[in-house]
């Protein structure tokens, strides 16, 4: 054990100390964010030694500790002997030991889920940063989901959320229900499929789920009868936390979530040159695409079915074929013939039949009288006909009945499938949604049917599926060396990292290198690297994201070395850094200048620019940039980006004179723009900004006074709308002494202004305080919406205009006639 491994045990267990006998909120939030960065570092160090350790090796130290404390003071407040037996656990952490970095780990998760029930749950900052905390945490609880700790954190947690939601109605208020959103996306980061198939654990995450959607628990306090569902009224707390928790009970149901978003969708089927579909709204919250394939397979013709699913958890695509056998019978049975009786079996007597004597004549016999009297009665002139077909049926049921005894059973075999007929209605049929001739009791119809053929149907699909199912967001990552002040200078940063290296530089030349290799550690560290042509997931703007389709073949670039490339690449041109996980997606872009090039150097692009203003938001759009055919421009909606507010000196003159002319300009391109569709789902998504994060690498720590911020924004559009007081910079500098200072805003969750972090902690890091400035930003907008109630909204205002009026027999009806 080294001197420093020593003082680094002795920081944390200071560090965890502090934090548990702190009182002052407002030193709490700091000491949070030092304990997490301590828990960090030292797992990360007792992992490596883990893996180094010589096979064979056993460790002694066990990482059970004193767990029976905690439990019991779980319902506890701070009293002095639950103190002293925290302080007690404390001193029983050895530094020396090689699994210390572990037992910090369950240590912080226990302190802090103590604190955040007893002590901070009334403080809006404090039980955020906790809440956060403990997401970072449940990363490292990942190496042993399936161990008890990790269950007893997601039941402190849940605890916290009942406690939260039940207080009486006077404190209610918004910091409150911020707090419980907050436990709701926490629980989120703490699920993984072990956790889920415990009973008891799963039964708590439900009950939290059902008292965030209806407001109460089934299950009351102790002696109460249970509340069934119909029973229940749907009071929930807040529209906020009913979202939290329908987003958290999804994740549940999807095992832990985080799947790849399917790219299948009409487009491609019609290049395959398949037909047209049928489009239903199902339930008032999902489309239902049908493509009916009556000869799926040539070799083996079977009816099948496939349907894209589009819902507010984004889209799925299923594939049904319908089989009259098992797939390893063949045509005709011949798979599966019937086994040979190797005796002969005994002949079998006719059966005796004797006639049964002729019954007496009565008077009932000639009161009824007989089909021939009554026809003549009548002179039908068809009675011949009838006579001639009663002849001719005696006759084939004679000619049958003396062939009964030549006939030799034959061999019952199954009919061929049959091929030609609506797997469309099976499916609705078997899944419920073509009640025939049941109860409707007054109540809507589950399916309507949608008129695709209507102007803008398409169109409106393309910007459903524009709109993803996680929350998404841009991060741009910047490289300034000492002195720039000059966005252009800054973002030409990223094409040549390593800078020319003078005998006169004011640093030496092993400083400069070491700090542009860091740099360069922490670009390919941020995430992986992936093709914007083919994504399947956000890319950091709106007209490549997703399945909207490629953006144009940029203007060929010079050769470079792709054997160390430069950070350029990833400019959201052709190639992003992309991270996700079940909740959150995060694409990293570097600004490589070509964003503003090729607007300037197309003559007449100057006069092209609208200027767009929603409150204290400016946006802008280009048509070189509307140019490109995407989900979001298929409907005539502009992508939104800001304004421009300040550019270089040279270019200042040319801005006042566009700001002069910038109304003129909005009514000159008004004329000009195609009528916007009626769905109002764009004009909700323009009021609800999103926040933008700048990364930047300095050289010099002190240049972060001198940023020019708004000038850097121009390179920065992802075509979501954003407001300027949203904008947050994470200035990064290396030291020396081989570790990286960070200056971050105030509410960055686990970094604190000034921290002093190691390299290879710095991009998770990095990512973890981008998420939590983007959650804080939505946790304070006042019209932010989920993305899944986003889209559920965007898929009942598509079913709302384009469905078709059709009574129940209609409807069916149009199934048993191909789609137009």
């Amino acid at each position: 054990m080294t001197i420093g491994d020593y003082a680094r045990g002795k920081l944390s267990l200071i560090c965890v100390s502090a934090v548990q006998v702190e009182t002052s909120e407002a030193l709490a939030v700091p000491l949070l964010s030092a304990l997490y960065l301590c828990v960090r570092h030292n797992a990360y160090v007792t992992n490596t030694k883990s893996h180094s350790a010589p096979p064979g090796s056993t460790m002694s130290h066990s990482t059970e500790y004193k767990v029976g404390t905690f439990l019991a003071h779980s319902d506890g407040g701070r009293g002095d002997h639950a103190q002293d037996d925290y302080a007690a656990d404390v001193r029983d952490l050895d530094p020396s030991s090689p699994v210390f970095g572990a037992a910090l780990v369950v240590r912080a998760t226990y302190l802090v889920c103590h604190r955040l029930i007893s002590s901070w749950k009334g403080d809006l900052q404090v039980s955020l940063a906790a809440l956060e905390l403990l997401s970072g945490l449940a990363k490292l609880h990942s190496v042993k989901p399936e161990a008890i700790e990790r269950k007893r954190a997601v039941r402190w947690i849940c605890d916290y959320i009942s406690v939260q939601c039940g207080r009486p109605p006077q404190a209610h208020s918004r910091d409150l229900h911020s707090c419980v959103v907050a436990a709701y996306h926490c629980l989120a980061a703490w699920l993984c499929p072990a956790l889920l198939a415990d009973t008891d654990c799963l039964t708590a995450l439900m009950e939290v789920v059902e008292l965030g959607i209806s407001g109460s628990k089934s299950h009351g306090k102790p002696g109460e009868p249970p509340k069934m569902k119909d029973e229940k009224e749907l009071k929930p707390v807040s529209m906020r936390v009913r979202d939290a928790a329908e987003s958290l009970l999804m994740l549940i149901l999807e095992q832990g979530g985080g799947g790849s978003w399917c790219r299948l969708d009409e487009r491609w089927l019609e290049a395959l040159g398949h037909g047209a579909l049928r489009h239903f709204a199902a339930d008032g919250g999902a489309l239902l695409s049908l493509l009916e394939e009556p000869l799926a397979n040539s070799q083996e013709p079977q009816p099948t079915l496939v349907v894209i699913l589009r819902c507010g958890w984004g889209r799925y695509a299923w594939s049904l074929s319908v089989r009259g056998a098992p797939r390893c019978a063949q045509r005709g049975a011949a798979s599966c013939a019937r086994p040979v009786n190797m005796l002969e079996p005994p002949p079998r007597a006719p059966p005796l039949c004797r006639p049964l004597p002729a019954s007496p004549p009565c008077a009932v016999d000639s009161a009824f009288p007989s089909l021939e009297a009554v026809l003549r009665q009548l002179n039908d002139p068809d009675a011949p006909v009838l006579f001639k077909l009663l002849e001719q049926q005696a006759a084939i049921e004679k000619r049958v009945k003396d062939n009964e005894d030549n006939d030799s059973a034959a061999e019952c075999a199954p009919p061929e499938p049959v091929t030609e007929f609506q797997t469309a209605r099976l499916f609705l049929s078997h899944f419920g949604y073509l009640n025939i001739g049941g109860d409707k009791k007054g109540c809507a119809p589950r399916l309507t049917a949608l008129d695709s053929s209507a102007p803008g149907f398409h169109s409106a699909l393309r910007r459903l599926d524009a709109t993803g199912s996680r929350a998404a967001l841009t991060v741009h990552v910047l490289y300034a060396r000492a002195g720039q002040r000059h966005a252009h200078d800054i973002v030409a940063n990223s094409h040549r990292p390593r800078p020319r290296i003078h005998q006169h530089a004011a640093r030496s030349r092993k400083l400069i290198l070491q700090n542009v290799d860091l740099l360069l550690q922490m670009f390919t560290s941020l995430g992986r690297g992936v093709c914007v042509r083919g994504h399947a997931g956000w890319a950091g703007h709106v007209r490549g994201s997703y399945d909207a389709r490629a953006p144009p073949r940029p203007a060929p670039r010079p050769a470079q070395n792709t054997d160390n490339p430069p950070p350029a690449i990833y400019d959201g041109t052709q190639q992003i850094l992309y991270w996700s996980d079940s909740t959150d997606e995060i694409a990293f872009v570097v600004p490589s200048g070509n964003e503003i090039l090729e607007t300037e150097e197309k003559p007449g692009q100057s006069d092209s620019l609208k200027s767009y203003v929603d409150g204290p938001c400016a946006s802008t759009c280009s048509k070189g940039v509307s140019a490109c055919v995407s989900g979001w421009e298929s409907c005539g909606a502009p992508t939104y980006a800001r304004s421009v507010s300040e550019c270089e000196r040279e270019r200042g003159e040319r801005r006042a004179a566009l700001a002069d002319n910038a109304r003129a300009l909005s009514l000159e391109l008004d004329k000009q723009q195609p009528a916007p569709s009626n769905i109002t789902g764009s004009g909700r998504r323009n009021r609800d900004f999103t926040a933008k994060i700048l990364i930047v690498w300095l050289e010099d720590f002190e240049d972060h006074l001198n940023l020019p911020v708004d000038d850097l924004l121009r390179y920065c559009e992802t075509g979501v709308s954003w407001r300027r007081q949203e904008v947050s910079v994470v200035c990064v500098s290396a030291v020396r002494g081989g570790l990286v200072r960070v200056r971050v805003p105030a509410p960055a969750g686990v970094l604190a202004d000034g921290a002093l972090v190691a390299p290879r902690a710095l991009p998770a890091c990095l990512r973890r305080a981008a998420t939590h400035l983007a959650r804080r930003t939505r946790l304070q907008a006042e019209l932010y919406q989920p993305p899944h109630v986003r889209r559920r909204h965007m898929i009942q205002e598509i079913a709302q205009q384009y469905r078709r009026d059709l009574t129940e027999p209609e409807l069916l009806e149009s199934l048993f006639r191909p789609p137009a």
